[in-house]
């Protein structure tokens, strides 16, 4: 299947809003930087999706994507699923560091 990358602004990163977390700082960076998210490349996700590959096939100029509703969702999981990777890969690490310290 064909993807697309849609690219963003990142802003703002929120706190953890956890109780057993320590506050973290609102984190902006100063210069702009761009996350980028491989979207496929489908009706169902991007709504110009006929155009783009029209314009892509012809070699002419590209579009930009427009992002339907589902296309946003995508894009929100995919945020998530990789936070929540991170975060299970931080709490594993923790729990080898532990196991460590009892030998």
């Amino acid at each position: 299947m064909a993807t697309i990358p849609i690219f963003f602004k990142w802003r703002e990163l929120s706190p953890d809003a956890r109780q057993w977390k320590v506050a973290s700082p609102v984190f902006e960076p100063a210069d702009e930087l761009l996350v980028m998210i491989e979207v496929p490349l489908t009706h169902e996700f991007i709504h110009n999706s006929e155009d783009i590959i029209k314009e892509q096939l012809a070699g002419g100029k590209a579009l930009k994507p427009i992002l339907t509703l589902a296309g946003k969702e995508y894009i929100e999981d995919a945020f998530i699923a990789r936070i929540k990777s991170e975060e299970k890969q931080s709490d594993d690490d923790e729990i080898k560091w532990e196991d460590d310290t009892e030998e």
